[in-house]
């Protein structure tokens, strides 16, 4: 045996550390490097168009951007998909809320240069296929007027704190000197109101009128608002067969709109008259301002018949007249 060979002896201890250390080192590289790249997830809305159709439209949305799409269905109401494009990896998550609606949020985007235009573009491409596609009875364009959409910024979203929890619910403003109607069948006993404006505020909000009767509250913020919601100039008539927009904060998500059509003349439930709509009422969305196609204010959004998605109940505007003091049944 050579003096000089090595066989049989332990190698350098320094060496093997070295080695462990850069293979260590590179398998928490390759498990950690992604999230360093990741920008935090973003919810892009809640849709009324169920998970299956939602999944097809935005698979397709991201092959015409030029995207590679693969996708998974990890649970039942659940689509997962990964899109890849020249450095851009694209991570989105569609779930079911109703049999009728789906849930969009992008878990995670990679881009070359910090840019969030694949986000943004989905998000505006998803809006107007709500708003803009074809009804599956009559073919009828079904756009969004333009005069619902002004009245977005007066939308408010509303948390408080009740004896079971946190609650979660939608309101409007009435008055440009900081009043805001509600519902009232979650503001007994709380332990104070917040309020999330438009634009991303958040005010501390007092309920100075409460009436449980009619379903309905009155909560004053310290702010001077720039537009209101006309309840004098509201519609008080309806007919089966109008449609009707309304705007709120379902599970907690900023002024969404759902579409909904007029069923008949109002019930009466439990002494007071309620419009029957055709319409998904999600959860946070008691409180919705609901309008005719000119904008124009016809009641507020009480709930929706237990057992079923798409049966909803509104408060109609000679309510809110009475409960104000501006006008009597």
């Amino acid at each position: 045996m050579s003096a000089g060979g090595n066989s049989g002896l332990p190698p350098d201890t320094s060496v093997v550390r070295r080695i462990r250390r850069f293979l260590a080192f590179g398998v928490l590289l390759f498990f950690i490097s992604p999230a360093l790249c990741e920008v935090a997830p973003v919810i892009l809305g809640i849709y009324p168009v169920p998970v299956a159709e939602t999944g097809e439209f935005v698979t397709n949305w991201l092959h015409q951007a030029g995207f590679e799409v693969s996708q998974e269905f990890p649970d039942a109401g659940k689509i997962r998909l990964k899109a890849n494009k020249a450095g851009e990896t694209v991570l989105i998550e569609i779930r079911s809320q109703s049999p009728l609606s789906s849930l969009v949020e992008v878990f995670g985007t990679i881009p070359v240069k910090g840019k969030h235009s694949t986000t943004d573009g989905l998000k505006a491409s998803l809006e107007g296929y709500v708003f803009n596609h074809d009804e599956k009875k009559g073919g009828k364009p079904l756009a969004l007027p333009g005069e619902v959409q002004t009245q977005g910024n007066t939308i408010v979203c509303l948390r408080t704190l009740t004896k079971v929890g946190p609650v979660q619910f939608s309101g409007f403003v009435i008055d440009r000197r900081g009043l805001i109607i509600a519902t009232a069948h979650d503001l007994d006993a709380v332990h104070g109101i917040i309020t999330d404006l438009y634009g991303g505020a958040e005010l501390k909000g007092e309920v100075i009128k409460r009436d449980p009767i009619r379903d309905l509250s009155l909560i004053k913020v310290k702010k001077t608002f720039e537009t209101a919601v006309s309840v004098n100039k509201g519609r008080r008539q309806l007919k089966a067969g109008d449609r009707v927009y309304s705007i709120g904060c379902p599970q907690n998500l900023q002024r969404m709109v759902q579409v909904g059509i007029v069923e008949g003349p109002p019930a009466m439930v439990n002494g007071q008259p309620l419009w029957q709509v055709n319409m998904e009422v999600l959860p946070g969305s008691s409180g919705s301002p609901v309008f005719d196609q000119d904008g124009r204010l016809v009641g507020v959004v009480k709930g929706r018949y237990r057992g079923t998605e798409t049966r909803g109940f509104l408060i109609p505007i000679d309510t809110i007249l009475e409960f104000l003091g501006r006008g009597t049944r």
